[in-house]
């Protein structure tokens, strides 16, 4: 596993030309990409083209988690991320959580956007874009400084989806 974290990470760092988003604000590779939020009940949903899921490890040794389940559903035009996390280090002033979810051929990282903070212990990450992200199949969670870089950082949790 740490033999894979320091390439990803080195691929990740040259994929700097990615967005980058300020702590609370969802921001897709490219805003024309991004969708309004919409409600839908459930019912109304047609079935999802593709769909992954997967638990998330944490690469320090920590006792973070989280989980991550994506939809694509081709009839909309709709990528859709959901992301579960917890037990995450508590934040330092000036640092925030980002997602990831990135692309092995031709490599490729796209920003989920920050983290919301849901309760002490539970943080969540919810992302919608009309372009379908589903061929990146790997999340990943970074340790952001509010410095304006929008390279990422370092990693806290990841995780394949399958």
């Amino acid at each position: 596993m740490k033999k894979f974290i320091a390439p990803l990470a080195i691929l990740l760092l040259l994929g700097a030309g990615c967005a980058t988003t300020t702590p609370g604000e969802e921001v897709p590779l490219m805003p024309e990409d991004m969708i309004e939020e919409t409600s839908m009940p459930e019912e109304e949903m047609p079935e999802p083209t593709v769909s992954l899921s997967g638990d998330l490890t944490d690469v320090n040794d920590g006792d973070a988690t989280g989980s991550v389940d994506v939809m694509w559903y081709e009839e909309m035009g709709r990528y859709q991320l959901n992301a579960t996390f917890s037990d995450l280090p508590e934040l330092e002033e000036d640092f925030f959580y980002e997602g990831w979810v990135v692309r092995a051929e031709p490599f490729e990282a796209v920003s989920t956007g920050a983290l919301i903070m849901e309760s002490d212990t539970e943080w969540s990450n919810s992302f919608q874009s009309t372009k379908d992200l589903s061929e990146h199949a790997r999340y990943v969670l970074t340790l952001e400084p509010d410095d304006g870089d929008p390279a990422p950082a370092e990693h806290v949790l990841e995780g394949n989806l399958e």
